[in-house]
């Protein structure tokens, strides 16, 4: 597997890991406390996924603060990209699934206000 797939696994296996992520792009530098009041897990859940994620260097920790490294912000925005894509993808699966790959050679995101009327 290549280190983007890795990455995508390693995201997609935890949905605490994922909230950790977000969270700290929006409020740039949290402490452990704070995001134990954000995220619904144990304690020891929060200590053990910060720890992680910052061995895989998508986090760093100074002074009790937490923030996204700049590696750690280039993944969480290619996840959530790719999230948005797959769900339009699936949306819109009635649909696709009749055409050949050759024919819609659209950005999937031109579909967002589409409603899907299926018979």
């Amino acid at each position: 597997m290549s280190n983007a797939t890795n990455s995508l696994t390693f995201l997609s296996q935890s949905k605490n890991r994922v909230k950790i992520l977000q969270l700290l792009q929006d409020r740039e530098r949290l402490d452990r406390y704070e995001i134990e009041e954000q995220v619904e897990a144990s304690r020891r859940t929060i200590i053990r996924t910060l720890d992680t994620l910052t061995e895989h260097g998508y986090v760093g920790d100074g002074d009790g603060q937490y923030r996204l490294t700049a590696f750690g912000s280039e993944l969480v925005d290619s996840y959530q990209s790719f999230a948005e894509q797959a769900q339009l993808a699936h949306e819109f699966a009635p649909f696709l699934t009749h055409l050949p790959d050759d024919v819609f050679d659209q950005d999937l995101r031109c579909l967002e206000d589409a409603e899907v009327i299926t018979a």
